[in-house]
């Protein structure tokens, strides 16, 4: 179980032996548990990872009024594990979308979304961008990536980050 310490014992007996009858039993124990899947990150691009961007930062791909986010991955997420990312923008109703992660050959990660389409990941081999993100000067967006474990239980791990254009002066 995630988190949780798996004891293993073993004994080795050795048979008798006509030279040394009295040989020892021997015994030992040890444990070792699986750590829990890490957090994903969620940046702001256009921000710089900061809380609050200017007009200035938030035009600078050409739209105010829209952003691009990148979600990634934590290094221990495995294949299966499923992301869950919620985006609250200004003034519309939350929406998530669902995605499955996954791995290629070469150890580096994909996900898959709800449609069944991969969608690979930047150089890192772990991140990805979800763009056309609403902004509204004043107000503030909010990302959040959560992901869960590819067995499906209780273990999972949440990041999210903030944004809010800074007002007109």
């Amino acid at each position: 179980e995630n988190g949780k310490d798996t004891k293993i014992e073993a004994e080795v007996t050795h048979l008798t032996h006509p030279d040394n009858p009295i040989l020892p039993t021997e015994r030992d124990s040890e444990s070792a548990s699986l750590e829990y899947v890490k957090t994903p990150e969620v940046i702001f691009e256009e921000a710089n990872g900061a809380k609050t961007m200017s007009r200035e930062q938030a035009i600078s791909d050409g739209d105010l009024n829209s952003t691009t986010v990148t979600i990634k991955l934590p290094k221990n997420a495995v294949s299966g594990d499923k992301l869950t990312v919620t985006i609250n923008e200004p003034n519309e109703t939350p929406r998530t979308k669902e995605y499955t992660v996954g791995r290629d050959a070469n150890g580096k990660f994909f996900v898959k979304d709800s449609a069944g389409n991969e969608i690979n990941t930047e150089t890192d081999g772990r991140s990805f961008k979800i763009s056309g993100i609403k902004t509204a000067t004043g107000e503030e967006t909010k990302v959040t990536a959560e992901i869960v474990d590819s067995d499906g239980s209780i273990q999972h791990a949440k990041g999210s980050s903030s944004v809010t254009i800074a007002g007109i002066n």
